[in-house]
C-alpha cells in the first residue's frame, strides 16, 4: 500500500494545455464528410468546392486554432481584413502567405474583394461552425459567427470608415459601472446627461447636437405619447435641414418609474 501511494504521488502531472475540440481544418474534414453522408454526390462535391478556399483561408489567418477558441472579435477582424485582399490575383499573389497578399495588392494596384464577396466567404465559414455543433467531438456549443455583423453585398470598406459597433460591444458599453451607479454629480460636472446623453442617442439615432442642445421644455407629451421636441431655437442649438424638424417619439425604456417625465433629468 505505502509503495503503490508513493508511487501514485510520484507520477508527474501533465501540464500541457490540451487542445479544445476540432481544430478548423480537422472540423472541415468531418464537415465533408458529413456532407458525403446526407447529400447527394453532387450536392456534396458542390459545396465542398465552394466552401474549401473561404475556410481554408480563414484557418491561415488565425493560424488555424480550435474551433472552440475562436471569439466573434477576431471574426470581425477576419471579416475587415477580407476587404484588403485581391480580387482574382495572379497565381504568384493567390501562392503568397495570406498576409502578404494585402500589400501586394496595394503595390501591384490590383482591385480588391468586394462586400459581396466578403459576405459569401463569411457564410462559408459560418456554414462550417453550425455543422459542426452536430459533429461528435467537436466540443462546439455555438456559432461564434452569430454575433457578427455581414457585409451587404453592395458595401466596399473605405480607408478611415468607422466600424459599426457590434450587439455585445453596444452590451459592455451600456452594462458598465458608468451606466448602473446613481451618484452622477459626484462623477461628472454634467451630472446625469453624461448617462442619458447616449442613452437617448442609442434609441433615437438623433445627432449628438441635437439631443445634447435639448431643454427640459423640449420633453413633452402629444395626446399621452413623451416625445422629443427637436428643432433650432435661434441659439445654441440647429438642425441639419428642414427635415431634420420632427417629434420623436421616446421609447419606454427611458421613462422612469419614479418620474413622470424625462424633463426632470435635464435640470
Amino acid at each position: 500500500f505505502r509503495e503503490q501511494s508513493q508511487s501514485k504521488a510520484q507520477k508527474p502531472l501533465s501540464t500541457e494545455r490540451q487542445p479544445r475540440g476540432m481544430t478548423i481544418t480537422e472540423a472541415w474534414d468531418a464537415y465533408v464528410a458529413k456532407l458525403a453522408r446526407e447529400e447527394d454526390d453532387k450536392t456534396a462535391r458542390d459545396r465542398s468546392n465552394d466552401y474549401r478556399a473561404s475556410v481554408m483561408e480563414l484557418a491561415e489567418y488565425l493560424g488555424n486554432p480550435s474551433i472552440n477558441d475562436i471569439t466573434p472579435d477576431q471574426l470581425r477582424q477576419y471579416r475587415d481584413f477580407l476587404f484588403s485582399l485581391p480580387s482574382r490575383p495572379p497565381k504568384t499573389v493567390k501562392e503568397l502567405p495570406i498576409l502578404q497578399r494585402p500589400e501586394k495588392a496595394i503595390e501591384l494596384d490590383l482591385n480588391t474583394v468586394s462586400g459581396a464577396t466578403v459576405r459569401n466567404r463569411m457564410i462559408h465559414c459560418s456554414a462550417l461552425f453550425s455543422a459542426a455543433m452536430d459533429i461528435p467531438g467537436s466540443g462546439l456549443e455555438a456559432n461564434p459567427m452569430e454575433f457578427v455583423r455581414l457585409p451587404s453585398r453592395q458595401s466596399k470598406k473605405s480607408k478611415g470608415e468607422r466600424p459599426d459597433f457590434e450587439p455585445d460591444e453596444l452590451a459592455v458599453v451600456f452594462g458598465g459601472e458608468w451606466f448602473t451607479e446613481e451618484d452622477h454629480p459626484l462623477r461628472d460636472k454634467h451630472g446625469a446627461a453624461g448617462i442619458w446623453l447616449p442613452l437617448v442617442l442609442y434609441y433615437t439615432g438623433a445627432r449628438r447636437e441635437e439631443i445634447a442642445g435639448m431643454n427640459a421644455r423640449d420633453v413633452r407629451q402629444i395626446q399621452g405619447q413623451w416625445i422629443f421636441d427637436i428643432r433650432p431655437d435661434g441659439k445654441d442649438r440647429t438642425v441639419k435641414n428642414e427635415q431634420s424638424i420632427r417629434a420623436v417619439p421616446i421609447h419606454p425604456d427611458l421613462l422612469p418609474m419614479e418620474h413622470q417625465s424625462l424633463a426632470l433629468l435635464w435640470y
